[in-house]
């Protein structure tokens, strides 16, 4: 099973969900390019200073209201 955290912000339930689900995998999806940025970066440190943690999430750039489909098979969501 996979987690989707859709306008996924600042990330906080990607992060919290990552030490509750640590055997599945969370993406976030974003639309602002600075958020995106944000926690990507938040992420990339959170990985060097908890080595271990933390693996299982990501976060991608896109319009869901557009492409949402692109990501998924057809009814898995």
């Amino acid at each position: 099973m996979t987690v989707v955290d859709v306008g996924c912000g600042y990330g906080g339930l990607l992060f919290g969900l990552s030490t509750v689900l640590p055997d599945k995998l969370i993406l976030g999806l974003e639309i602002r390019d600075k958020l995106v940025n944000f926690v990507g970066e938040k992420i990339r440190g959170y990985r060097t200073t908890e080595p271990g943690k933390f693996n299982n999430i990501s976060v991608v750039r896109t319009n869901t209201m557009r492409h949402l489909g692109q990501y998924f098979p057809k009814g898995s969501l």
